[in-house]
């Protein structure tokens, strides 16, 4: 089984996951820009975090394209404002949004969120609106798999793209949203485990 590629784009990021056995036998940490520098196609996928450097990544479009269109993965978190891919678009933020906007909607189950209740995803720590506050708008033919507010804006959709996927999730990285750390290192962990099923 391919090992998957966690692009680190801040300091130390995701260091309480790396000390862990399971993660050092599945993850290999590489900085943003020494990823022109790597073979893809030796992993399974390639998770990009919130802080990513989207410009960066703008230049790396065809490369991305080319991964997914061989059966790899491809996770992006956070707001799109440099599409990396020409069906891609810039985030919608929800318009003056209440706090029932922010309550997350499922709508279709996926393993990445398994035994998770998605309405438990609105709040930390009492603050609503960790998980996200609006949506990159998803291609067509994309499964929708949450929405938040009025407009169903969804925030998390899958999609499938030549023989691979590319995962969205429109807010903070999902293994910073729990209270719990070790509800985070599941979400964590559920996240690897799907990239590497869909790359078998």
């Amino acid at each position: 089984m391919k090992p998957i590629l966690y692009v680190m784009s801040l300091p130390n990021q995701g260091q309480a996951f790396w000390g862990q056995p399971e993660f050092k036998e599945r993850v290999v940490v590489v900085d943003q820009y020494g990823l022109a520098d790597i073979e893809w196609h030796n992993y399974s996928g390639v998770i990009v975090s919130m802080h990513s450097d989207q410009r960066w990544l703008q230049t790396l479009s065809d490369r991305i394209a080319d991964f997914m269109k061989q059966g790899g993965c491809f996770v992006f978190q956070g707001h799109i404002a440099y599409p990396f891919l020409p069906e891609l678009q810039c985030f919608t933020p929800m318009p003056s949004p209440t706090l029932a906007d922010f309550a997350v909607q499922p709508c279709e189950p996926h393993p990445v969120f398994a035994g998770f209740e998605a309405t438990s995803f609105n709040c930390r720590k009492g603050v609503a609106g960790f998980w996200g506050r609006g949506a990159n708008p998803a291609p067509p033919g994309s499964r929708i798999l949450n929405t938040m507010g009025q407009g169903a804006y969804p925030v998390d959709w899958e999609w499938t793209y030549g023989g691979g996927k590319l995962f969205m999730h429109g807010g903070n990285d999902l293994w910073t949203n729990r209270e719990s750390m070790a509800e985070n290192t599941q979400l964590f962990r559920q996240l690897l485990d799907w990239i590497q099923e869909v790359e078998q």
